[in-house]
């Protein structure tokens, strides 16, 4: 039976109950030959990692606890769980979501049933505190030619459901391009001729919180969405007129008011 390794990234901000129902999902999996790698983007409380102890100790035998004493951003942290990583397949997983109980199964024979894929993503449901309080989604295209189209203008995946073979996992890095780290990634694999595809179902329960918008507005957001464009001209990763398009249509929605964005991701989430 094929290993899987699940990775995380903790950092200091991270709730202790949020973590607890997170690693909760990932023992309650139907797939159950899985190693979980969590890697501390800098210090992290004793509380935190109190939890991981407690989890090593009771339900997770399998998991790893790396800590590292400077905080980078979670691409390093995701980049040495990647590295630290044994199973044939590796998945993503964040510290306040909450895997449904057949999320890991579901991906894993669908990659074994076909090779041709390299990365395997899935659809989320939005829930701020308790799973099932928000009806909104986050439905990503399921096809590799829609997933490439999709990303000249659109983060194509959703991170939190990813599974990757083990051989793209160490071959790529990500970079710490702030807010759009995943989206970044993606490009480059795409740019790779690495092949996507996602699962039209929910195997993701994500929590966003008040702080959602807030996250996705203001003129620091529009500073580290302009130094993601530019590396991406840079990097050939998007062309002048997809550059054009997307500084058009999604840069000043950053400084609308947070009710007129709230408005604007309630309906695109439907």
């Amino acid at each position: 039976m094929a290993l899987l390794s699940i990775i995380m990234a903790l950092s200091e901000n991270d709730n202790v109950s949020d973590l607890s129902d997170c690693l909760d999902s990932i023992a309650n999996q139907t797939f159950s030959n899985h190693e979980t790698i969590i890697v501390s983007d800098g210090p992290v409380s004793g509380e935190l990692q109190d939890v991981v102890k407690r989890y090593q100790s009771q339900k997770l035998p399998n998991l790893h606890f790396q800590k590292t004493n400077e905080k980078t951003g979670p691409a390093s942290a995701w980049n040495m769980g990647f590295d630290m990583a044994k199973g044939d397949y590796v998945a993503r997983m964040d510290p306040d979501d909450i895997m449904r109980p057949e999320r890991l199964e579901t991906q894993m024979r669908f990659m074994e049933a076909r090779p041709d894929i390299q990365v395997l993503g899935a659809w989320i449901k939005e829930f701020e505190n308790e799973i099932g309080d928000s009806k909104r989604l986050r439905k990503t295209p399921v096809e590799h030619e829609k997933i490439k189209q999709v990303s000249r203008f659109s983060n194509p995946m959703n991170h939190v459901t990813i599974m990757m073979r083990q051989k793209v996992a160490k071959s790529f890095k990500y970079e710490q391009y702030w807010g759009f780290v995943d989206y970044f990634f993606w490009l480059k694999l795409l740019k790779a001729g690495v092949t996507f595809h996602n699962l039209d179902n929910v195997l993701v329960d994500v929590r966003v919180g008040n702080g959602f918008l807030n996250r996705r507005r203001g003129w620091r957001y529009l500073q580290r969405e302009l130094a993601f464009l530019h590396a991406c001209w840079q990097r050939h990763l998007l062309g002048r007129l997809d550059i054009i398009k997307y500084a058009i249509l999604k840069l000043p929605p950053r400084m609308f008011p947070r009710w007129m964005l709230g408005l604007i991701y309630k309906i695109i989430r439907r």
